[in-house]
């Protein structure tokens, strides 16, 4: 394997993450990459930085070591700070906010720690807020089940009694 990796022309630097996804069922993009480079938090994203996220896509779009009809890649350049220069490249017009190149397969991006962290708050809270309806529907149903069982008909004799 490592023989493998060594021949594909490009491979000199290493990613700090890499995770791969298959889907069991045939749609495309079947399999899913995320590759993540991050940098130490008094490390700016600056050209050099947003250069060698850019060395990984090109490798992968470029060797023919990789699959390009089922995989589908986001590449991710992580950091503290975003530097001005590359503030700009993330606020492309017609493409998401962290965006620094969309192409067939594969998306690129950078993001602060904040953002991230923001973000997963966000749904945090979007999932919190669901589980807490589930819970009053649930609720609910049992208030029916125990107390009005002849409107629910079949089901309520289905459904699991309460001790």
């Amino acid at each position: 394997m490592q023989e493998k990796v060594r021949a594909i022309t490009g491979v000199n630097d290493i990613p700090d993450l890499f995770l791969a996804g298959t889907r069991e069922f045939p749609t495309h993009p079947r399999q899913f990459h995320i590759l993540t480079e991050i940098k130490a938090p008094n490390v700016h994203l600056r050209k050099k930085e947003r250069a060698e996220i850019r060395r990984y896509a090109e490798t992968i779009l470029e060797s023919s070591e990789f699959d390009k009809l089922s995989t589908s890649w986001d590449l991710f350049l992580v950091s503290a700070v975003v530097s001005p220069e590359i503030q700009r490249d993330r606020n492309q017009k017609d493409k998401p906010v962290g965006c620094l190149w969309d192409w067939e397969n594969m998306t690129v991006w950078a993001f602060e720690w904040s953002e991230i962290i923001a973000r997963t708050r966000e749904e945090m809270h979007l999932v919190r807020q669901h589980l807490r309806r589930k819970t009053d529907e649930l609720s609910g149903s049992e208030y029916l089940r125990k107390n009005f069982p002849d409107v629910l008909g079949s089901w309520s004799t289905a459904a699991p009694q309460s001790p």
